[in-house]
């Protein structure tokens, strides 16, 4: 049964408040532990550069990244957008392993967040979820692979 209009209108607004809760989970966790990392690091000749700074600025991209996916991903001609939302899953897997202890309950909260609106906006558009699979899988052998 197809839903109706309605369905469909509150439907895309559930996948971009979650979109956009995990959005601002990765912006305001990448910035405050950046600013904590830094007051802590205020010693001379101190610096969170590059790791754990370049962690959490891929943290906040990704967010962002996750979120245009979503937001772009209303048509079957975007679809690329939506495997960049999947991509994004995959890039956070390795940051919850590898931050366990700082920052990985946080990026676990944005991923989960985030892989609620991919699952819903694919559902929705009516698209395979084992396509998506691989932009995930190649999201987080990259990110291991960088890190």
């Amino acid at each position: 049964k197809e839903p109706s209009m309605k369905g469909k209108t509150i439907l895309r607004i559930v996948r971009w408040i979650f979109a956009a809760l995990s959005a601002a989970i990765a912006l305001g966790g990448g910035i405050g532990f950046a600013a904590q990392q830094a007051a802590w690091a205020s010693a001379p000749g101190e610096s969170i550069w590059p790791l754990p700074g370049l962690v959490l600025l891929e943290w906040a991209a990704f967010g962002v990244v996750g979120f245009m996916g979503i937001l772009l991903a209303e048509n079957p001609h975007n679809l690329s957008w939506l495997g960049a939302s999947w991509f994004v899953i995959g890039a956070y897997l390795p940051l919850v392993v590898l931050g366990a202890l700082s920052i990985g309950p946080f990026v676990f909260l944005s991923l989960v967040a985030l892989l609620i609106a991919a699952a819903l906006t694919s559902w929705q558009l009516k698209v395979s979820l084992l396509p998506r699979i691989k932009f995930l899988l190649i999201g987080t052998v990259a990110i291991f692979g960088l890190l």
